[in-house]
């Protein structure tokens, strides 16, 4: 009797360890399997999207004038003026570095300009109207062309002479004053918000 409870004992404690092998057991490939989950993310899903570009026009005294992709969205009139196969007569170098650390946005216009003494300098403005559209940017109604208007849905030829013949004598203020051209209704004026943009400047204030 004796020896039957020893096994049955026995018999217990090793169903009970075999039982809390198995709970250990999965544990462990429980864990093992979220840090392979862990793993497989970081390692095909990258975990920031990768920074936007900044688009530029570079003209004036560089050796290839143009539109530039710079892949960085830090980059800087440095690396507009490197894109553009550098100054032409000159090294980056002569423009003074707090020039060329000048950060760039999308849709600028990077003039390079060499003066009477040999100096470079550079202007920094707001890019053509048809190169903004295109990106995706809002146009300055004080600042567009005819044919840069005319990228605009619902634009008519009359209506771009009429918004450029204004602005001639005084600056739009507001786009809501577009209004006061003949044929132009509120319902238009609504739908040009998305492409037209009264700039901070560009109204003579």
């Amino acid at each position: 009797m004796k020896k039957r409870t020893e096994y049955a004992d026995k018999k217990l404690k090793n169903d009970s360890l075999s039982g809390q092998w198995a709970a250990v057991s999965l544990l462990a490939a429980l864990i093992f399997c979220l840090l392979l989950g862990r793993y497989y993310r970081k390692l095909h899903f990258s975990p920031e999207p990768s920074s936007a570009p900044v688009i530029c026009t570079v003209q004036g005294a560089v050796k290839r004038p143009g539109v530039y992709v710079l892949a960085d969205n830090a980059a800087t009139l440095f690396h507009a003026v490197e894109a553009a196969g550098g100054l032409r007569g000159g090294k980056p170098t002569e423009m003074g570095a707090a020039l060329l650390r000048r950060r760039l946005i999308t849709g600028s216009l990077v003039q390079i300009r060499r003066n009477a003494q040999g100096e470079f300098d550079a202007r920094v403005e707001p890019g053509s109207g048809r190169l903004r559209f295109l990106i995706g940017q809002k146009i300055d109604p004080n600042r567009a062309a005819k044919d840069e208007l005319m990228l605009i849905p619902l634009m008519q030829p009359e209506f771009a002479d009429a918004i450029i013949a204004r602005r001639a004598s005084r600056p739009w203020q507001r786009l809501s004053e577009l209004r006061e051209i003949p044929g132009i209704g509120p319902k238009t004026v609504e739908k040009w918000r998305k492409y037209l943009e009264v700039e901070a400047g560009s109204s003579g204030r």
